[in-house]
């Protein structure tokens, strides 16, 4: 079933830096505060511009956040004492999260940005998908723990990311593999998540999907993942 399905949609497993994929939507592996930290987040931070820590639209967004929002302020603070710069990418998901009322998203959830500087200094993609699998408690300071993925959180993230490409009729998606690392999924499982949310693709203009393994680490298992998804 799952071949006929597939039959009219090539998936290819590849490795590399998911923001040099030419394709029409990159997704991302995100957080209920949408905040590039590592993996995916961090290639598309540093591929649309990091800024310095005094730039102005960020301490202004820095700013408006922390009165709205107590808790993402703690966060932003502590960011700013890590060696994580401020990026053009994060300023725009920063003003996202202030436009919809400085809230935490929840666990499946998905964020449609445009790709901003990606498009600019790569000439790619032109959109990207925050798809929410996996967060962290923000509460707890400095460091919070993770609050895990799930099969569902994954699925029904990815499944939203999916639906927002077929409206913008993009004909061509690449995506990381989604929380098996600090996510707490199996490879198994994440990609289990993924081919169910792929069914929504059914019939719409999509026709190509890359799965890209963004890191060494990854990069190793590119034969497992392979035949994981040869069945498509």
């Amino acid at each position: 079933m799952l071949l006929k399905y597939m039959k009219n949609i090539s998936i290819e497993v590849k490795t590399g830096n998911i923001t040099h994929q030419n394709v029409d939507l990159l997704i991302n592996s995100s957080n209920t505060y949408l905040l590039l930290g590592s993996g995916t987040a961090e290639q598309i931070r540093k591929s649309g511009g990091e800024l310095s820590k005094d730039n102005e639209e960020y301490r202004i967004l820095k700013h408006r956040t922390s009165q709205e929002n107590p808790v993402l302020g703690k966060v932003l603070d502590y960011i700013d004492t890590t060696e994580r710069l401020p990026s053009k990418a994060q300023n725009m998901r920063l003003r996202y999260i202030i436009e919809n009322g400085s809230r935490e998203l929840e666990l499946g959830d998905a964020v449609l940005l445009p790709s901003g500087d990606l498009s600019n200094i790569l000439g790619r993609a032109k959109y990207v998908s925050d798809a929410i699998g996996m967060t962290y408690d923000w509460k707890i300071q400095p460091k919070p723990p993770t609050i895990p993925a799930t099969f569902t959180s994954v699925m029904d993230s990815l499944t939203k990311s999916f639906y927002k490409a077929a409206e913008l009729r993009c004909k061509s998606i690449a995506m990381p593999p989604m929380c098996i690392r600090k996510g707490g999924l199996t490879l198994e499982e994440s990609t289990r998540a993924s081919k169910e949310a792929l069914k929504v693709l059914d019939g719409t203009t999509v026709k190509r999907i890359e799965v890209v393994l963004y890191n060494e680490e990854l990069a190793g298992e590119v034969d497992k993942f392979r035949k994981l998804y040869e069945d498509f």
